[in-house]
């Protein structure tokens, strides 16, 4: 649960707590959306309190999405159809796991949306070495791949936020991860919302 960079959470323009005011908290934490390693998540989430989740609720991709303007959404690597499918597959397998059952978007009792964005960014980090009296400062500028994915529940009926969790990491080297790999990686971003009540 170590975050080893400072990340942006802004990637997305409007962030989180620009939807809900000050109940809402960022995450900045390692998530790994189709590359990297999954050896260190961090995970916060908003949970409103106002929403119940039902016995056997429903859901539905939301029919209008929120649309892609900020330029990591736009970015090549984030509109991959390949990736977005798996992304979508691996929410729906994991609010499955949560109690939500599919339905058509006009009696599903929740909307699902999600955004995912890839960007090059950079950091400078700050080194020091030498004893008293002789420490020599360095500073080295480190480029890196950023990747963020947000996912958010909105309940149909009244528009009103029910729950919404970010994640941003590092994606700069590795490997592509599995359907079951990232299925369990979002659930990471799912860890707070509620189970469907019995």
């Amino acid at each position: 649960m170590l975050a080893v960079r400072c990340r942006d959470p802004k990637m997305f323009g409007r962030g989180l707590s620009v939807v809900c005011l000050s109940q809402i908290i960022l995450l900045a934490g390692a998530l790994l959306l189709a590359a990297g390693c999954a050896s260190s998540i961090e995970v916060k989430t908003y949970v409103n309190p106002e929403v119940r989740i039902p016995a056997g609720p429903t859901y539905a991709w939301n029919p209008k999405p929120p649309a892609r303007t900020k330029p990591a959404e736009l970015d090549p690597r984030a509109m991959d159809p390949a990736l977005n499918q798996r992304i979508r597959r691996a929410i729906e397998s994991a609010l499955e796991v949560k109690g939500f059952q599919p339905a058509e978007a006009a009696t599903a009792q929740f909307l699902v949306t999600y955004r995912v964005g890839v960007r090059d960014t950079e950091q400078w980090t700050q080194s020091s070495a030498g004893g008293a009296g002789m420490r020599s400062m360095t500073m080295r500028q480190i480029e890196y791949t950023e990747g963020g994915l947000r996912i958010s529940l909105f309940e149909r009926a009244t528009g009103t936020l029910a729950y919404q969790a970010l994640g941003i990491a590092d994606v700069t080297e590795g490997r592509p991860r599995s359907e079951a790999e990232l299925r369990d990686i979002v659930l990471e971003l799912l860890q707070d919302l509620p189970h469907a009540s019995r």
